[in-house]
Formats: C-alpha cells, structure tokens, sequence
C-alpha cells in the first residue's frame, strides 16, 4: 500500500493506492483547540468530482470545527453493496440514480433499503466522442467501419474505461477494435491516429488535454451523459453536521460545470 501526504490551500490530502475501497481521502481545515466533527462522504472515481469536492471541503472546512473525510471509490456498485450490506455508513454518498448502459441504479437501491435521509442532483457527468482535430466525425451514429479505442476489459481494470465499450455495443455498430490498456492509451491512440475515436469522460478528456494532448476534438454524447446525486445517509454518524455540509455542496454545485 502506498500513500502520499500532500499540503493544497490549508487541505491536507491522503492518496492511497491499494485493492481496497478507499483510493482518496481528503480532509477539510479544522478550528484550533477543539476535536473537529468528522463527516465521511463516499463517491465514485471521477476526476472532476474528485478535485471540487477537494476544494469545497477545503473551503468548508476553514470556517468549520469540522474534518471531512472524501473517499473516492473505484466501482459504483461495489460501494453500492458495501454500504447495503453493512460494512460502511459514510455520512453522504454521490452516486447514480440510474444509468442504464452500465446497467446501474445506485440511488435507487440505497432508497429502496431505506438509507436514504435526503437527495438532490448534483452535477453531471458528460460522456465526449474524441475524434481527431480535422475528422468530419460529428455523431456516433458515424462510427460504423471506423477504428475505435476501446480498453480490453479481460486483461485490464480501469476506471471509466468501458465506456467505448458500452457505447459501440449500445449503438450496434461494427467498427475495428483498437484494443488498448487504459484511458490515457485511447485517447493516445487518437492522437496517434492509431484510432479514429474513442469514448471517454469529459473529466478524463479535460485531464489529457492538461497533460499536453491537444491535437484531437471532442464532441459531447448527451444521450450517454450520467447524473450524479449527493445522499444524505440515514445511517451516518453526524446527520446535523452533515446535512449542514451537504448544503454547503449543493449551494456550491456550479462549481462543478466550471
């Protein structure tokens, strides 16, 4: 197990790399002289999620006799079932209401066992067709006969990486496969022109651009996009400490469309 101390504006943050639920976790300031609160929230691998709810919690926690815990989690319903079963309460989760091309209903399922306290949308995750920077491609109804990055999901595990798997198979498109071993690798691989297209998160996109991959166009899938909710969970350790947080959030969701 690896894990790295980093100081970011007052945050202190924890990255834990292991098999295990937890790869992230943040904590918010706290006042001097006092114990701090602590709030766990639990929410899926997502770059962009990651990084504001960071800088929220960072935020929050300056005016707050409070430690917010973030845990990214590498599986939506991995985390799902852990919290129904009963292994972890976290205080809020951001998860799915529904997303049927992953086949996945994690709000609905933590209300049908009743968990849930209270829920509202929180922002949206875009799903981007990347294509090369002077490609006609515009729709994916167009990647039929085309090269497509896709990860090989028998051989390696990567967060978000089905996506152009999920996308071609939902479109029944017959493309030629570029298999490859990550996100970074398919967008790499358009790039390249090794591929035509991919499918990715636009949080993974933006990521590569920052990363100096600017060759290549992206165009946004919005029957593919996915919305993410923040729970406040019945069963968690500070519901008045964390309801105030919650609010805080919602009050702060456009920070996420930034």
């Amino acid at each position: 197990m690896q894990r790295n101390h980093l100081i970011i504006a007052g945050v202190a943050v924890l990255c834990v790399v292991c098999i295990g639920i937890a790869v992230l976790s943040a904590t918010g300031g706290t006042l001097p002289g006092t114990a701090p609160t602590t709030i766990t929230v639990m929410m899926p691998y997502d770059q962009n999620i990651g990084s504001v709810m960071t800088k929220i919690a960072g935020d929050y926690g300056q005016n707050h006799n409070i430690r917010i815990d973030l845990v990214s989690v590498k599986g939506r319903q991995s985390m799902v079932n852990e919290i129904t079963i009963g292994n972890i309460s976290p205080d809020i989760v951001i998860i799915e209401k529904t997303y049927p091309l992953f086949n996945l209903s994690g709000l609905e399922k933590l209300e049908q066992r009743d968990l849930v306290e209270d829920s509202t949308f929180l922002c949206r995750s875009d799903a981007v067709l990347v294509t090369g920077s002077g490609s006609s491609l515009q729709n994916i109804s167009e990647i039929a006969g085309k090269k497509v990055a896709m990860v090989d999901l028998e051989k390696y595990h990567s967060p978000g990486g089905c996506l152009a798997n999920f996308i071609v198979a939902d479109v029944n498109a017959t493309v030629t496969p570029v298999m490859v071993s990550g996100i970074p690798e398919a967008y790499n691989a358009v790039v390249t022109s090794s591929a035509d297209v991919t499918c990715i998160w636009r949080s993974e996109y933006l990521e590569q651009q920052a990363n100096g991959g600017n060759t290549v166009a992206a165009t946004t899938l919005p029957e593919y996009g996915m919305d993410n909710y923040i729970a406040l969970m019945k069963n968690g350790k500070n519901p008045a400490e964390a309801a105030s947080f919650m609010d805080y959030v919602v009050a702060h969701k456009n920070e996420f469309d930034e």
